[in-house]
This record gives structure tokens, C-alpha cells and sequence, in this order.
């Protein structure tokens, strides 16, 4: 089923081999007046109110773009109903939110009215889980199912891959449920499995590609939907099985690897970055396979070397380090910025952009993914290739110069627009979506 955007005038491009139809957005229909330092997540309401999370001034709270009115969520604390530092808001049945709280390695639930309920910990639940060797049979049995060799699935989706000499590790102390990235209507979490295999020698090394898992709050373990592949270096490991540091991220910069989104009916879109493409994976893990969209790649500039240091300057680190015995939950470390001199410059650079950079892929309440290609340093108008769910190229979002988006929600694109201070200031651009999905249906209808 094909889904059409309904927004202001079009204008046609030429940047992708397929002739479609280019929407802009040019004109927001709310914005509102406080600024944020570093707005990093946000969830629509079906009232149409807003939960946003500020990892730089540390903020939690609940927005009415209609009155400009905003209301603390919370308090900062570890104790019942406080956050240490709120990084992502997911949305749970019954219009209920999970917000991660990265420092006190828990979710804070928040109520459909916008108010705190309690704290929920997987991680001082949950051991360390790991696949055995073997086969690794079908995802939804025994484990993780994420298969032993840490290799991918033939089909990319589906049971574990073939038996090895190494096995992947799922997760830590329930790290990987803290690390969910999305959520579906039925409150499932996806999240992605360690970076990492464990050898025969005790030793840690990554792995190419990890699983897309799945899984209920209650259950014993998750089960595997897809695998995506990583970017190479984009975790380092070092010490032995009993006491290992994970590092997440890294790598070449503007080298990516497959990136991902979740649809509330349980839906996953792909971006492969092999030869750009959008798989689905549907809700029984049966995979669509997209058409490979030709494109013309971003050259790696002196220009953008430069924005890549100042963008390390001003980047929160993260880092974890695991007990492998599971004789305890995580320990992370945060800190925001970087001292003077303490970018690590890459030993090379790549020649050319990967085609879509990191965190890059949305899931729209029509069923359609957006995919926000790569840019040369200079060019400041964000664009997203569209495609429909079949994987198939149907059209292009263009966006307002020095803008960021944050959520497709409802009632529309929520965006933040940088000032040159470097200030960002919400934005909500009215939008009516066609044949939205079952779970918002009534709620688009409401919202036109």
C-alpha cells in the first residue's frame, strides 16, 4: 500500500536516479519560545502535548506547543521518581513513556498525564546473557537467539547464523534493554546485542555485524529480528572475558554502519549501507528486501574534517565497562565535552560518506520510512528519501536550512531550528499524513 505526503509546494530534483516527488517544509505552524541546549529526544502525546528530554541542561518535561506552557517531569535524584540524566523517551501502551535514565541505569515511567509514576531497572534483574555454541536455532527459542560466530543471518533476518569457534554476547546485566532505541505498540523493546564475540581463547574481539532484538518486559530473554552491520572500529574491547571494557563508537568518522527504525505494528526498516537500500522485516520476521537506490557519494572535504573536530569538542563521551561474570550491573561514566586536545584524530580518512549518517532513519505514522541522507559540510538543508513499505523510493522531504529533526509524530515533523548561537528552538510543522497506521489512525484524523 502506497502513502501519499500532503504538504506545501514541490519542487523536482535530480539527486537520485528515480524521478519522485520532492515535498518542503518550508513554514513551521508552532514553535516554541525557550531554547534548548541539546534537545536529544521527544515523544508526541495523543493529546498532542509533548515529553522532551535536554541531555545538556538536563531537563525533563512536558510541553504544550498550543499554549507555550511546559511542566518539570520529575526531579533531578536516585531516588523513586527522579532522574539522574534523561536521554530517551519511548512511547508504551496506554500512551504511558519510558525515559532512559542513563546515570542511574534505569527507565523512569512517566503517565499518560505527564507526571512521574516509578522507576523500573532491568539491569538489577537481569545476568549476562550469551548464546551457546551450536547452531543457534531459531531466535524466538532458547537465548538470545542471535547464533553462534557473530555473523550475519543469510536472509539478514531470521534464526542465528551458522556454528563457529566464537560465540556474540547479547548483553550485560540488562544494558541491552536500557540501550532500546524504539519501541512497538504491544511495549516491546528493540535494542541491539553487544558489539562483541567471545573466542575459544576467553579473548574479546568485535563483531561485524550484531542482532536486532526484541523483547517483552517479563520475559526470560529476547528474540532475534534481523542483523545489521557495523561500522568498522565502531566499539573497542580490550581486557578478557571476566572483566572487559566496552567502548561504543569510534571508528572512521563518516563511515556508518546499517541503521534502523521500528513501526508500532512491529515493523523493521533497514537502511543497508552496502548498496543503500531499505529492507522491512515484517512483525513474523519475514523480510522484504528493498531496491538498491544509485546515488552519488559526499566527498570527504578539509571542510568537513574540520566540523567533525569542533562536533567532537562539543560530544558527550560514554563509556562502559562490564563485569563478565555478571556478578553486577554496568558502570558507566558520562562527561560532557572534551578537554582541549583530547579529539583522537583518525589514522586516516575515508575518501567519501557513508550514504546516510548515524541515527539517520525515521519511521512515519504512514508506514513510510524517512531516510536523511549524507551532506558536504557546507550544504545546511537537510534531506530525507522517502520510501514506502515495500522498500520502494517514493518521494523526498526537503527541510529547512539549519534545522535537526527530533520526531514524525501525529500531527507532524517536530524539528529544532540552530540559531547562530548554537541555540535550538522546537518547531512543529503541520503535516497531513495519508493512510496512517492502524495504531494513529484516529489520532491523524484528529490532528488534520
Amino acid at each position: 500500500m502506497r502513502s501519499i505526503l500532503v504538504l506545501l509546494p514541490a519542487f523536482a530534483v535530480t539527486a537520485v536516479a528515480q524521478q519522485v516527488p520532492t515535498k518542503t517544509l518550508a513554514r513551521p505552524a508552532a514553535e516554541y519560545d525557550e531554547p534548548f541546549s541539546s534537545l536529544n529526544s521527544l515523544r508526541e502525546l495523543k493529546d498532542g502535548r509533548l515529553i522532551v528530554s535536554d541531555i545538556r541542561d538536563k531537563t525533563l518535561q512536558l510541553i504544550d506547543l498550543a499554549s507555550g506552557r511546559a511542566t518539570p517531569i520529575g526531579r533531578e535524584g536516585s531516588g523513586p521518581a527522579e532522574w539522574g540524566l534523561p536521554r530517551r523517551v519511548l512511547a508504551m501502551p496506554g500512551d504511558s513513556t519510558y525515559v532512559f535514565d542513563l546515570l542511574n541505569s534505569r527507565f523512569l515511567v512517566v503517565g499518560p498525564d505527564g507526571r512521574a509514576v516509578r522507576t523500573f531497572s532491568p539491569a538489577a534483574e537481569a545476568a549476562m546473557q550469551t548464546v551457546t555454541r551450536g547452531g543457534g536455532g531459531d531466535g524466538a527459542r532458547g537465548g538470545a537467539g542471535v547464533g553462534a560466530g557473530g555473523g550475519r543471518g543469510a536472509a539478514g533476518a531470521g534464526g542465528g547464523a551458522r556454528g563457529g569457534p566464537m560465540r556474540m554476547v547479547a548483553s550485560f546485566g540488562g544494558s541491552g534493554l536500557l540501550a532500546a532505541r524504539a519501541t512497538d505498540a504491544r511495549g516491546r523493546l528493540y535494542f541491539t546485542g553487544m558489539p562483541v564475540s567471545l573466542g575459544p581463547d576467553g579473548q574479546l574481539h568485535q563483531a561485524d555485524s550484531v542482532p536486532i532484538l526484541r523483547q517483552s518486559l517479563g520475559a526470560t530473554s529476547p528474540d532475534t529480528v534481523a542483523f545489521v552491520q557495523l561500522a568498522t572500529g565502531s566499539a573497542a574491547v580490550s581486557g578478557s572475558q571476566n572483566n572487559m571494557q566496552i567502548r561504543i563508537g569510534g571508528g572512521r568518522p563518516f563511515e556508518n554502519g546499517d541503521e534502523w527504525t521500528v513501526f508500532p505494528d512491529g515493523r523493521v526498516a533497514i537502511a543497508r549501507v552496502a548498496d543503500y537500500r531499505v529492507d522491512i522485516v515484517q512483525p513474523n520476521r519475514q523480510l522484504l528486501r528493498g531496491t538498491p537506490v544509485r546515488y552519488s557519494p559526499v566527498r570527504v572535504t578539509e571542510a568537513d574534517k574540520r566540523q567533525w573536530r569542533e562536533a567532537q569538542r562539543n560530544t558527550m563521551a560514554f563509556s562502559m565497562s562490564v563485569d563478565g561474570r555478571g556478578s553486577g550491573a554496568p558502570q558507566r561514566s558520562v562527561q560532557t565535552g572534551r578537554p582541549a586536545g583530547a579529539i583522537d584524530e583518525p589514522a586516516e580518512w575515508p575518501e567519501v560518506k557513508s550514504p546516510f549518517p548515524g541515527e539517520s532513519v525515521w519511521a512515519a505514522p504512514s508506514g513510510e520510512t524517512w531516510v536523511f541522507r549524507s551532506r558536504a559540510a557546507n550544504d545546511r538543508i537537510p534531506a530525507a528519501d522517502v520510501f514506502d513499505a515495500r522498500g520502494r523510493l517514493v518521494g523526498r522531504v526537503v527541510m529547512p536550512a539549519g534545522s535537526r529533526l527530533v520526531a514524525l509524530g501525529a500531527r507532524g515533523v517536530y524539528a529544532v531550528r540552530i540559531d547562530e548561537d548554537d541555540l535550538q528552538y522546537l518547531q512543529r510543522y503541520a503535516l497531513q499524513w495519508e493512510n496512517c497506521t492502524p495504531e494513529l489512525a484516529e489520532n491523524c484524523r484528529a490532528a488534520r
